[in-house]
């Protein structure tokens, strides 16, 4: 072992070819940290726009529902501005 170190210049590419090496790894596994972060964030916003969608289909039906006549019908039979018999002779 000590027949390596003999020449300088071995020794200094030797550290160095060390140190290459070290930083690479350094490089490496920060990128994967990143990854890792990155593919969670991907995975909430897939989350987040689900539960948009979803809220939106959720409007969407509620507004036609709101839209309908039968709902029409009951509002105005709750507000007195129809009386409650009326409704047999209203088109459906």
């Amino acid at each position: 072992m000590r027949n390596i170190f003999l020449s300088k210049k071995l020794a200094y590419v030797i550290v160095a070819l060390a140190l290459v090496v070290l930083l690479l790894v350094f490089i490496l596994m920060t990128q994967l940290s990143q990854m890792a972060s990155l593919n969670d964030r991907v995975e909430h916003l897939k989350s987040l726009i689900e539960y948009k969608d979803n809220e939106i289909q959720q409007t969407t039906e509620l507004l036609e529902y709101l839209e309908s006549n039968e709902y029409i019908m009951q509002w105005a039979i709750e507000h007195n501005l129809l009386p409650e018999g009326a409704d047999s002779w209203i088109k459906k």
